[in-house]
């Protein structure tokens, strides 16, 4: 046995639950056309492009009992075992170099700085260029006055050399400048001088939909209790009816919990399509991991559909996120 392992949490108290409706959970399940090997064999595929799930997997269930209901029969927790253990290292890409709108003085103290400087170790003191495993690109100056539009278009085209030179890595680019350094308005102008950045330059959604367009990533969110697929199917049916008919390549995307993020998937999973799944890191972030979750979920997608009842208040940070980082969104109102 190796030292992470499956049980039947049905028997024994399980360190860490992966049933569905978990951030680790089997997207395929056994039906009457699906047998057991075929629904780990498509979970191995499938998570193999995962890589914020495989990152997590290996960070935080090392030497834990992994709980479900499968045990002793073959279990995607084997699958995860693998993982965890580092029979897969090979296979799962670093984090990204997270690129940030920066003040010179490179004080961090708010926005994606903050972020910046909380989860990828971003310097005190250090405004322009690589710190931690962030890039600081200035937005403002170090009397935290902004910058012009053709002093951030300089950045970013320093930005970009540097990316050029250091094609090992791979560098996450934020919406540098239309947030607190008030280029809102020039958001077209800024996202265009990101297209020709290297490729090992990840932009978001809404931008890099101008790089490569012909796709679209769309958010699927809601609560935890919402429960009906056949509304969420119809709704998503409307929509990908209008997108499928121009061509246009589809992905789910999903963080992972339970309620519409899972519906999410089974609905990706009987329609054949790709997915994505952007898990939420309480380890790591603690009370923030949801919202920062849905951060990324907003900076990955180009098209949110929300079920919401009105009152929940992940779903209503998940459509103010969405909104302001320009994705299309759809709300659909439910009980």
């Amino acid at each position: 046995m190796s030292a992470t392992h499956a049980i039947n949490c049905k028997h024994q108290k399980a360190d860490v639950y992966i049933g569905r409706g978990s951030r680790f959970g089997n997207p395929f399940p056994i039906t009457a056309s699906r047998s057991r090997s075929a629904s780990l064999a498509a979970f191995r595929e499938w998570v193999a492009h995962q890589p914020e799930l495989l990152r997590l997997v290996r960070q935080t269930l090392p030497g834990k009992s992994l709980g479900c209901f499968c045990a002793p029969q073959p279990c995607h927790g084997d699958i995860l075992a693998e993982i965890a253990d580092g029979a897969w290292d090979d296979r799962i890409p670093a984090e990204p170099v997270l690129v940030f709108g920066a003040n010179e003085a490179g004080s961090h103290g708010r926005g994606a700085a903050a972020h910046a400087r909380r989860a990828h170790g971003a310097e005190t003191g250090v405004g322009r260029g690589l710190t931690g495993t962030s890039y600081a690109l200035p937005t403002k100056d170090a009397k935290l006055a902004p910058l012009s539009l053709d002093a951030i278009l300089t950045e970013i085209d320093t930005f970009k050399a540097f990316a050029a030179a250091h094609p090992h890595m791979t560098f996450q680019m934020t919406r540098v400048g239309c947030g607190l350094a008030g280029h809102a308005a020039n958001e077209a102008t800024l996202r265009d001088a990101t297209l020709d950045a290297p490729a090992n330059v990840l932009l978001p959604g809404c931008w890099e939909v101008h790089r490569s367009p012909g796709f679209a990533r769309i958010v699927v969110a809601g609560s935890r209790t919402f429960t009906d697929y056949a509304h969420l199917a119809a709704k998503l049916d409307i929509l990908l009816t209008n997108l499928l008919s121009r061509g246009v390549t589809v992905e789910i995307v999903s963080g992972g919990a339970k309620g519409a993020d899972t519906l999410g998937e089974r609905y990706a999973v009987e329609r054949g399509l790709p997915f994505r799944r952007l898990p939420a890191e309480w380890e790591r972030f603690d009370k923030a991991a949801g919202f920062i979750r849905n951060q990324q979920m907003s900076w990955y997608g180009t098209h949110l559909v929300a079920f919401w009842n009105g009152q929940s208040p992940g779903t209503k940070a998940m459509i103010d996120l969405a909104r302001n980082d320009t994705l299309a969104t759809r709300i659909s109102q439910v009980a």
